[in-house]
């Protein structure tokens, strides 16, 4: 059976995209994995479909699912059903760190941050990697090492998603 991984993408559009060429090398790396990102606007994830290394996406949308009810309820969806978990940079939030616990991700991995590490939870991690002092780009590629994966000499970013005729993706406007 491939290995099934949650990708917990950042929450900004700007964010994202410092993650693709993390998610592209992953996927070529190890292309039998089942990739699905998690985002958390709607935005990132009608420009997930733009990419074909992410092979699923999700949205929680933090604006419209508040309640308790829609969290339990996605959370019933996507429970036991990934075998790794992966909160990329930056990551510093109580939701990226209790979600895959909640789900029951058997392996959880995050950023050991020295700041807020009660308060974000990170402990329910069950590896966590060093925060470096480089580019958020760069940052992303930290986790794969903890697969076994090394990161490119020379990352490159990935193209921004136009549409044919040139213009913003439909999300962007």
């Amino acid at each position: 059976m491939n290995e099934r991984i949650l990708a917990l993408c950042p929450i900004g559009v700007g964010n994202f995209l410092l993650l693709l060429p993390a998610l592209r090398h992953l996927k070529e790396k190890k292309p039998d994995v089942r990739l699905t990102l998690l985002c958390l606007k709607p935005e990132i994830f009608q420009l997930t479909k733009r990419y074909p290394f992410i092979d699923e996406a999700l949205l929680l949308d933090p604006e419209k699912d508040k309640t308790l009810l829609s969290i339990v309820h996605f959370l019933g969806k996507i429970k036991k059903k990934f075998d790794l978990s992966i909160a990329f940079f930056p990551s510093n939030s109580l939701e990226y760190n209790v979600l895959p616990f909640l789900a029951r991700v058997k392996e959880r991995t995050g950023f050991r941050y020295r700041l807020k590490r009660w308060k974000s939870a990170a402990f329910l991690n069950t590896r966590l990697v060093p925060v470096e002092e480089r580019h958020d780009l760069l940052q992303n590629f930290t986790p794969l090492s903890a697969m076994g994966i090394i990161p490119p000499t020379t990352p490159g970013m990935l193209p921004f998603p136009l549409t044919q005729n040139g213009g913003l993706c439909p999300a962007l406007t």
